[in-house]
């Protein structure tokens, strides 16, 4: 359970860091701000639909036995007249690991269904970067009812195996308070920005071309608490030939000591339960989080030909590991 809890607020830090701005700091850690030298044109000034081949990996490896999860799909992103973005999917096709139920898969087939049905309204600030989802309100109904027609089953099996009234009771309030968590609006929004948020993030330039950006902050923590401490570092070079693409790489990681005492913390709270200094002790101190981002921009019309992103999470022995990559499809 604390495993759970730890790794789901690990996964909101992830999309904690949606930079809208470019910043780095001087020697003395103070905020300057980067010259503008370098912009390319903004695609979604006219109204367009782009359509991506997307494909994703997701290996999960608890107490050292790994699952693997496969799906390809087309992303279609539409340029919304009030100045975001709606997001739909079509076409997808999912590998589920071993001993994923059919019930889960019914729930999550449902799901995509009712998403793309509705669609995802990204909502963008005045330099392109992703702020929020737009239409929030309208799918956590939809996210809650998936997630809650499996949770609750489960959480009523294992309750009924418990004999102990006393542990039983206290076993049913942690387990009510993590659903809780699963289905509020930060767990929910960070799930649907984290790719929203990578896309976008190289916005409409206004960068250096051929030097790495660093940058430190502390991203929000959803549940409320201390503050994560983030790196980040972008870099932007020219096209390596004449009508080539812009390349870029975003990179976030997490302090790996500092991180951790805070998620610890946040855990706690969730639980209800303080852990002793003992059982503190048993833990890893270190907890890794990195973020790696990769893009092919075309450098006449703006537009993302190709995205590579990859994020690894490791929560004390509990890791899991993200890979997806978009590749542009011709416009019809």
């Amino acid at each position: 359970m604390l495993r759970t809890l730890l790794l789901l607020t690990f996964a909101l830090a992830a999309t904690a860091d949606a930079k809208s701005s470019r910043i780095e700091k001087d020697g003395a850690g103070k905020t300057v701000t980067v010259v503008d030298t370098a912009n390319w044109p903004w695609p979604w000034d006219a109204p367009r639909t782009l359509s991506y081949d997307l494909e994703q990996r997701i290996e999960t490896t608890r107490m050292g036995r790994t699952s693997l999860m496969r799906s390809t799909e087309i992303q279609h992103i539409t340029g919304d007249p009030g100045g975001g973005q709606v997001w739909r999917a079509s076409d997808a096709k999912v590998e589920y690991p071993e001993g994923f139920a059919a019930e889960q898969r019914a729930q999550v087939e449902a799901l995509n269904r009712s998403i793309n049905r509705i669609g995802v309204r990204v909502t963008l600030d005045a330099q392109g970067a992703t702020t929020g989802i737009g239409n929030l309100a309208e799918l956590l109904p939809e996210f809650r009812r998936s997630i809650e027609a499996v949770a609750l089953p489960a959480q009523e099996k294992a309750l009924a195996a418990m004999e102990n009234e006393a542990e039983r009771a206290r076993a049913k309030e942690t387990s009510d308070r993590l659903l809780q968590a699963i289905t509020s609006e930060a767990v929910i929004a960070a799930e649907l920005m984290r790719l929203p948020v990578a896309y976008n993030f190289p916005g409409k330039g206004g960068v250096v071309m051929g030097e790495t950006i660093q940058y430190e902050e502390d991203a929000p923590n959803p549940l409320g608490g201390d503050t994560f401490p983030m790196q980040g570092s972008f870099r932007v070079d020219p096209p390596a030939t004449e009508g080539g693409p812009i390349e870029m790489t975003w990179t976030v990681t997490m302090d790996p000591e500092r991180s951790a005492p805070v998620l610890l913390d946040t855990a706690e709270r969730m639980m209800g339960k303080t852990l002793s200094a003992d059982e503190r002790a048993k833990l890893p101190g270190r907890v890794v989080l990195r973020v790696v981002t990769r893009y092919r921009i075309d450098a006449a019309t703006g537009v993302i030909q190709w995205l590579e992103r990859s994020e690894t999470r490791d929560v004390f022995g509990a890791r899991d590991e993200r890979f997806l990559v978009m590749t542009l499809r011709p416009e019809a």
